[in-house]
């Protein structure tokens, strides 16, 4: 067999991995990709033959894209997913994997955690935390289970307002109709400050006009906390990040994403 080994050449990429998926999600997967392995087998594949094999080790059942994502974060290279010929859907689900492997580690805050439990599927957070032994047995920087464990993230899911941008009180059409610009990148970059902003319980998810962005709690009236907010200033949108002082406002500035109207000294 191992003399035919180089056949695997001849054969269609298509065919190649509808049978690799019933390999990598098989029982005895262990077994059979160290045979692969041995054999040489992935030299003659495309796509596989780019990357150092024998250096990635599978003991569990996991899906063909998981595989996949492991392999492109442990051996990082230039080598479109298209030589696969897969499809789209599979493409981006190979994507999500990948950048959220890599995100993982980086929680390293309460916040970042709500930001990351919004952004991702919790099945899958779960199915990546699960997978720590095998992550480890590749190299790759897995994520500090006393930040991410099943517990706090179900405990912040619970907790988010809102679970997608669709659930926002405000959307793009209300917001270009209150700054009169016209479409763009801004726009999403506005949208995605204002999801933030709401995971984070630092503003209302509410449509109500005329309401100041407070920090939760108590606090003289007027008296603002360094909220990272939008500002419309008649000309251009504005980031106000947090530092410390007064900033004067002297002429009408509109918070988004509500019509809240400050010809004030305001302490940010």
């Amino acid at each position: 067999m191992s003399s035919q080994i180089s056949d695997i050449q001849y054969l269609s990429v298509e065919r190649v991995v509808v049978e690799l998926k019933k390999l990598i999600m098989g029982n005895n997967v262990k077994q059979s990709f160290e045979v692969m392995q041995n054999m040489k087998a992935f030299n003659y594949i495309p796509f596989f033959k780019s990357f150092e094999m024998s250096h990635l080790h599978i003991d569990e059942p996991i899906t063909f894209e998981l595989w996949i994502a492991i392999l492109i974060v442990q051996q990082p290279k230039d080598i479109q997913l298209s030589t696969l010929k897969i499809s789209n859907q599979e493409k981006a689900t190979i994507k999500k994997w990948v950048t959220l492997i890599q995100t993982l580690p980086k929680i390293q805050s309460k916040q970042s955690l709500i930001t990351l439990v919004y952004d991702y599927n919790l099945n899958d957070i779960e199915i990546l935390l699960s997978l720590h032994h095998l992550l480890k047995q590749n190299g790759l920087t897995t994520a500090n289970h006393l930040i991410i464990n099943e517990i706090s993230i179900r405990e912040a899911n619970e907790k988010l307002p809102i679970h997608c941008r669709k659930e926002l009180a405000i959307n793009g059409k209300d917001i270009l109709n209150h700054t009169n610009k016209n479409s763009g990148p801004w726009l999403k970059d506005t949208l995605r400050e204002i999801e933030i902003a709401v995971i984070s319980n630092q503003i209302v998810n509410t449509k109500e006009e005329n309401m100041f962005l407070r920090k939760s709690g108590r606090g003289r009236k007027g008296k603002f906390y360094g909220y990272r907010v939008l500002v419309w200033d008649v000309e251009k949108v504005l980031e106000i990040n947090n530092g410390d002082g007064y900033m004067p406002m002297a002429t009408r500035m509109y918070l988004m994403p509500l019509n809240c109207i400050c010809e004030k000294w305001l302490k940010w």
